[in-house]
């Protein structure tokens, strides 16, 4: 409990998936808006993972199937989907922490897979979060 109670702010967890889409590496961090900081405090948290991808479709299952330590700054999950088929993590945003995908989001946008769940709206929130966050929106 000391990660979420001892330091600032509270993961994001990058989710990028490999050439043929069946693992994915999964890295955290803390995102910080000003780049110049000299704070050298190396932010990890214990991280609960719960995912789901098209071929399982799994939204009610919440409890975490992989964990991120406090000592591991990515790990790799194996017997994902192929390239072609979506991987959400983070079910029914049950864990403290953001997502933040690689292109594979995209996949949740093509005709008819929105439709899955509220996940699919969640994911590309996240995504929106990250990309304010840093500072490319206006307004």
């Amino acid at each position: 409990m000391d990660t979420w109670t001892l330091q600032m702010g509270y993961p994001f967890v990058k989710v990028i998936k490999s050439a043929d889409g069946t693992s994915a590496t999964v890295t955290q961090f803390l995102l910080r808006k000003d780049a110049n900081s000299t704070d050298t405090h190396v932010y990890r948290w214990w991280v609960p993972l719960s995912y789901t991808t098209q071929a399982t479709t799994n939204f009610s299952k919440t409890a975490p199937i992989r964990w991120l330590s406090k000592t591991d700054s990515k790990i790799t999950i194996q017997s994902l989907a192929n390239s072609r088929q979506w991987v959400i993590f983070n079910i029914q945003e049950t864990g403290y922490y953001r997502v933040r995908y690689d292109d594979s989001w995209k996949l949740l946008i093509e005709p008819g897979q929105l439709s899955y769940s509220v996940n699919g709206s969640c994911c590309l929130s996240d995504q929106g979060n990250f990309i304010c966050t840093m500072g490319y929106c206006s307004g």
